[in-house]
C-alpha cells in the first residue's frame, strides 16, 4: 500500500487528541496542530533513521523490505528505528517540560 492510499484509508482524527500548555492551563490541540508538532519533531531525526521510522510506523513495508530499501541489514534497521525513537522522545520531553 502506498502512503497516499494509507492516508486515505486511515484519515486523521478530527477531534482534539492532545493538549498544549499555554501558561494558564492546557489547551486542546486540533489534529492539524498535532500533525504540525509531529512533523516538526520528525524533522529533527536524521536520515536514514527518519525514513526507517516512517516506513516502520506507517506499516507500509515489513522490516525486511525496509532493510532492502535502505540497503541495510536487519540490525541496521533496528538501530535506525531506535535512534529515531530516542530523538522523538527527547523532543517530546523538552516540549512537555513546565515553563518556569
Amino acid at each position: 500500500m502506498r502512503i497516499r492510499e494509507y492516508c486515505r484509508q486511515y484519515p486523521p482524527i478530527e477531534t482534539a487528541i492532545s493538549v498544549e500548555s499555554n501558561g494558564n492551563g492546557e489547551v486542546p490541540l486540533s489534529s492539524e496542530d498535532e500533525a504540525h508538532l509531529l512533523a516538526k519533531r520528525f524533522s529533527a531525526v536524521q536520515e536514514p533513521d527518519r525514513t526507517a521510522l516512517a516506513l516502520f510506523y506507517l506499516k507500509l513495508f515489513s522490516v525486511e523490505e525496509i532493510a532492502g530499501l535502505l540497503e541495510m541489514n536487519l540490525d541496521g534497521v533496528a538501530n535506525s528505528i531506535g535512534r529515531g525513537r530516542k530523538v522523538l522522545q527527547h523532543a517530546e520531553a523538552i516540549r512537555s517540560r513546565p515553563v518556569s
